[in-house]
């Protein structure tokens, strides 16, 4: 969460903004083209980056999953520090934390179709 800016204009208005791009790549998505270079922060890899597969903007989605997992959990889906790429690929995702089941069905089904 440390890459995500807040400004409050008021009571009732908050922007939030994205910052520190230093894992960031480029394509054009409008040939379906896909990337294969292993880049971003551990924590928020797709798996497939981690299997080295051709991957598409997909990845973000699965990184913004993450986030809002850990923002409404207050923790990651795996253990980050077991390797979470490795782990994403060795098991189904596990929603074990004591808050998963105190959500409602919008946000849980949000973060599973993110992930």
């Amino acid at each position: 969460m440390e890459n995500l800016l807040c400004e409050y204009s008021d009571l009732d208005t908050t922007n939030v903004f994205l910052a520190d791009f230093g894992f960031v790549n480029f394509f054009d998505d409008v040939g379906n083209e896909c990337m294969d270079s292993l880049i971003g922060t551990p924590a928020y890899v797709a798996p497939e980056i981690i299997a080295k597969k051709p991957y598409s903007a997909a990845v973000d989605l699965y990184a913004l999953g993450m986030m809002v997992c850990r923002m409404l959990c207050g923790e990651y889906p795996y253990d980050t520090r077991e390797g979470m790429g490795a782990t994403a690929l060795q098991r189904p995702l596990e929603y074990t934390n004591n808050i998963w089941p105190t959500l409602s069905e919008h946000p849980r089904n949000m973060i599973r179709g993110l992930l």
